[in-house]
């Protein structure tokens, strides 16, 4: 990121107001980091209601502790893994809405996550063995 800029937290949770303003004016992606997962999906609500035809992406922590005999959910896999899909795939201009605990963690390189990938789209004919290989 070339020309970083810094915003600190805001008082009267204006936040999703102030990200949309400054995405809106603005030609580069945006990342978000929140205290929490809680503070994060309020965030991408408001977003979403409030610039509907843009990209925003949750990148939410493990929500397991480590060592934990249980597997994080289905769902949060599924959101880390698009998220990261997208930032490799797609360099259009987005906004990604994370915390500490989330980027502190470790991710799966780009060419694993490019080299697993499979694009499936409706009314294309797939080839099915490279389904199953893939």
């Amino acid at each position: 990121m070339k020309n970083n800029k810094t915003v600190v937290p805001s008082i009267n949770k204006i936040e999703p107001f102030f990200l949309s303003e400054y995405y809106k004016n603005n030609e580069e992606s945006i990342l978000y980091i929140g205290k929490d997962e809680r503070e994060i999906s309020k965030i991408k609500k408001k977003i979403d209601w409030l610039l509907p035809d843009t990209e925003t992406l949750l990148f939410q922590a493990w929500d397991q502790i480590p060592y934990d005999q249980v597997s994080p959910s289905k769902q949060t896999q599924i959101e880390r893994l698009e998220t990261l899909n997208s930032l490799i795939n797609n360099q259009s201009k987005k906004i990604i809405l994370t915390t500490v605990n989330s980027i502190s963690q470790k991710v799966i390189h780009n060419e694993i996550i490019k080299k697993n990938s499979l694009r499936l789209m409706e009314k294309k004919q797939n080839n099915f063995n490279e389904i199953i290989n893939t």
